[in-house]
């Protein structure tokens, strides 16, 4: 088994300049502010100094430059799983793919002209938006809370048929978890203690549940480094199957019950119900085949021992909503009392 101290972190840090100069900085900086490894620079002196022409051109260095962006693009396909390398593109950053995005949908807003943007967002994701109302779009604020949140209830009312687009990127995972456990505990879906709020308005309790997620892959990480991408992966995955397998026979019910409203609906599934009915057989193919795949075979387990998990605090919460809710109608009021 392989130690945490067995990772060659040293030889890692090595490799960045940046931060090996005499009194360097610890850097938390990301995206645009990320420090580079030597070879980048390397890459980029090389390139100034031999390759600093035009693309397109018939001559050497110029095909020279287009054979090493496309194998970047390849690279970087294979890295993300893209099916094509035409799908990457290469930009200067995160704001100026936003605002060519947000260009693009400001020449086809239509009737659905209404943008939503949150008070919490990245200003890329916020001044591109706002930028499109000399075209005709219309901004509609998601503000947060006064403890700093962002309430699923506040977005419900802002939404409608003439809503475009909900520009939100809820900042970091950990963030959306823990706002949605929040929000959750509020409304009575999971335990109350998760939606209470520390004396400087912090959700720690469900803060805390989040970071468990974290302290997993820590731990998975530690004690099982070959092993513990596909274990998390697959178990998400067995939860990706849970969930369809109960939105297909959600669907089969909600055919049955609405009868012949079905032709009033807009859209339709083909072939209907026997797509639905090999949609679910697929799936539990699928879930199935786990068990027969090198570092997934226990996907489908560890997540049923989480949905039991999750059922049986789910059910513990709503019996103690229950038991509240019937304690207060029970009780006499002010006004019933005799005097």
């Amino acid at each position: 088994m392989m130690s945490q101290r067995a990772f060659p972190i040293d030889v890692v840090r090595k490799q960045f300049p940046a931060i090996n100069r005499n009194g360097s900085s610890v850097f938390f900086d990301n995206a645009a502010g990320a420090q580079i490894p030597q070879r980048v620079f390397d890459a980029v002196n090389q390139h100034l100094l031999t390759r600093n022409v035009q693309r397109g051109g018939p001559y050497r260095e110029s095909q020279e430059v287009d054979s090493t962006i496309a194998t970047a693009r390849k690279t970087v396909a294979t890295f993300v799983n893209a099916e094509d390398a035409n799908e990457v593109a290469f930009g200067m950053n995160a704001t100026s793919f936003i605002r060519i995005i947000s260009l693009a949908i400001g020449q086809s807003l239509g009737d659905r002209r209404e943008i939503i943007v949150t008070d919490l967002d990245h200003e890329a994701n916020i001044a591109t938006w706002l930028a499109l109302e000399r075209d005709g779009a219309v901004i509609r604020w998601w503000h947060a809370r006064e403890d700093g949140a962002l309430d699923f209830e506040n977005l419900k009312r802002l939404l409608s048929s003439r809503t475009r687009l909900v520009a939100c990127t809820a900042n970091t995972n950990l963030y959306l978890s823990t706002r949605m456990l929040f929000s959750l505990a509020r409304g009575h879906y999971a335990p109350t203690q998760l939606g209470r709020l520390s004396r400087n308005g912090v959700p720690r309790y469900a803060l805390i549940a989040s970071s468990m997620g974290m302290v997993v892959a820590i731990m998975l990480a530690i004690y099982v480094p070959k092993g513990a991408f596909l274990l998390m992966y697959g178990s998400a995955v067995a939860g990706m199957y849970f969930v369809w397998i109960v939105i297909l026979p959600a669907h089969l019910r909600f055919r049955r019950f609405i009868g012949s409203k079905v032709n009033e609906l807009p859209l339709r599934v083909k072939f209907f119900p026997v797509s639905s009915f090999l949609a679910i057989g697929a799936l539990l193919a699928l879930a199935g085949s786990t068990f027969y795949v090198d570092g997934l075979q226990y996907s489908v387990p560890i997540f049923l021992i989480f949905l039991v998990a999750m059922s049986v605090a789910y059910g513990a919460a709503r019996r103690q909503h229950t038991s509240n809710h019937m304690i207060l109608e029970a009780a006499p009021s002010v006004a019933d009392q005799e005097p």
